[in-house]
């Protein structure tokens, strides 16, 4: 477990320092404009994300998308079901 702040430079950092890590999974807030999810509703990337920022133009080749370990997103989206907490899925834009 790790904490690095706000912002994807800080997160680069801090995923530097856990490089031997087998799973990391970033948590952070996020806001919609889907109606249906609400303040404290979890946001999972269940397909991909858009690199808007600027930390991974510049450690990750143009064209490789940002797509999650399928099988780390469908456990997070299935202990959410299990635990009943609104739980929105899709693709995100981060910057």
């Amino acid at each position: 477990m790790s904490s690095h702040g706000i912002g994807l430079a800080g997160a680069a950092i801090n995923f530097e320092e856990l490089i031997k890590a087998e799973v990391i999974i970033r948590v952070g807030t996020a806001g919609s404009y889907v109606e249906e999810l609400r303040p404290g509703d979890l946001i999972v990337a269940s397909c991909s994300a858009v690199r808007a920022e600027g930390v991974t133009k510049q450690l990750v080749p143009k064209g490789v998308p940002s797509v999650g370990d399928l099988k780390v997103t469908q456990a997070i989206i299935d202990v959410a079901k299990e635990k009943q907490v609104a739980c929105g899925t899709g693709m995100i834009l981060c910057f």
